[in-house]
């Protein structure tokens, strides 16, 4: 990426549970920090409260879904979940990051499952050291489910990234990334906030 755009540093982008994991990336490594100038989160959560158990929408997509019927199709898989081949999502899943996502998904502690680290400490420590990089989060009031504002809002808080909230309507989970009206109703503004935190200038 360095060689390519002729920068030290780069611009995170995430959709949805990408945020996560990429802010799960620099908490783990912090070594990473020294790369990032900002980043932009679009429909990014780590916990669905806005829906509770029992709603249709969310047993649908959630509880049925991702905490049941995609696992035994990667069960039966081999370990791996080809969501692409199903048509339920972009990239594929493997057993274990299905199991993590929905022990997080669920609220539980931001917490690693396998090795105990602490993600949330770890972050608040470095917030505290002020070594945590300039983040903006995008979502919009027709996401219904999967980046709902009130979740979007809570992971925000707890990440300490509310200082840059953009609040859109008519678009939803994926239509927010893909609609052709994307650039003028908040690509943009997402732009404006990239050229104002990057340090190097680009090529």
């Amino acid at each position: 990426v360095r060689e390519i755009s002729g920068r030290d540093k780069q611009t995170w982008l995430s959709h949805s549970w990408g945020g996560v994991l990429m802010t799960s990336a620099y908490t783990f490594d912090p070594l990473l920090l020294g790369m990032i100038d900002c980043c932009v989160h679009f429909g990014t959560k780590r916990d669905i409260k806005s829906h509770n158990f029992f709603s249709w929408l969310y047993f649908k997509d959630i509880t049925f879904g991702w905490h049941f019927f995609f696992p035994l199709l990667a069960k039966l898989n081999g370990g791996g979940f080809p969501a692409k081949e199903y048509g339920v999502g972009g990239d594929g899943e493997t057993s274990l990051s299905l199991k993590a996502s929905k022990n997080w998904v669920m609220g539980n502690p931001w917490m690693d499952l396998e090795d105990g680290f602490n993600y949330r400490s770890a972050h608040d420590s470095l917030v505290t050291d002020g070594l945590t990089p300039p983040a903006m989060h995008i979502f919009s009031t027709n996401d219904l489910l999967l980046g709902n504002p009130i979740d979007v809002r809570r992971w925000a808080e707890q990440t300490h990234q509310t200082q840059n909230l953009l609040e859109i309507d008519t678009f939803d989970h994926v239509s927010m990334m893909t609609s052709k009206d994307a650039d003028d109703a908040h690509f943009s503004q997402a732009l404006k906030f990239i050229r104002k935190h990057i340090r190097t200038p680009h090529k």
